[in-house]
C-alpha cells in the first residue's frame, strides 16, 4: 500500500498518509475539513541501465582481483618448489 501527502485547503496543514488509490481524501487532523487533496511527492524509482552499468563494474574489478590473485599464488608455488 503506498504513502500519500495530503493538503488541507482551509488550514494548509501538510501530512501523509497511507492508503489505496481508490481512497476518498481523508478530513484534516487539524480542522476536520472535508475537502482535503493529495500532493505530489518525491518518487523513487531504480534506473535498470545504470544498475547493470555498475553490475558489470563491479564484475569486471572482481575478476582482475581474482587473476591478480591467481599469478601471485602461481609465483608463490613456483618460489616453494625452488626451495624445496
Amino acid at each position: 500500500m503506498p504513502k500519500y501527502g495530503y493538503k488541507c485547503p482551509k488550514c494548509d496543514n501538510l501530512w501523509e498518509q497511507w492508503g489505496k488509490i481508490k481512497d476518498l481524501p481523508p478530513k484534516c487532523s487539524i480542522c476536520g475539513a472535508d475537502s482535503s487533496y493529495k500532493v505530489p511527492s518525491h518518487v523513487f524509482f531504480i534506473n535498470k541501465s545504470a544498475q547493470n552499468e555498475k553490475l558489470q563494474k563491479i564484475g569486471e574489478i572482481t575478476k582482475e582481483h581474482i587473476e591478480e590473485n591467481r599469478e601471485i599464488l602461481q609465483k608463490m608455488k613456483e618460489n616453494t618448489k625452488n626451495k624445496e
